[in-house]
């Protein structure tokens, strides 16, 4: 499994990638709502755009999946 495959899985499980397990997300919220756009502009900005849209990933990877069968069904003799 790779790195990016791993991190969806443990973002689908609300962990990201070498995030520590103790922090819970009311902590997580509550850092992110301390944070002002004066000191943190571009981290603010980005958390007001940054929305997850797990079927619309999910469809990417089934596309890409079949997409990789693709040139494996044409080898594949007719019946």
């Amino acid at each position: 499994m790779s790195l990016r495959e791993s991190g969806l899985v443990l973002a689908e499980v609300g962990m990201a990638p070498g995030a520590n397990a103790d922090v819970t997300t009311e902590d997580r919220s509550a850092l992110f709502e301390s944070m002002t756009p004066e000191e943190f502009p571009n981290i603010v900005e980005a958390i007001g755009v940054v929305e997850f849209d797990w079927d619309r990933q999910f469809a990417f990877g089934m596309n890409a999946l079949m997409r990789g069968m693709d040139p494996l069904r044409a080898e594949r003799p007719s019946r």
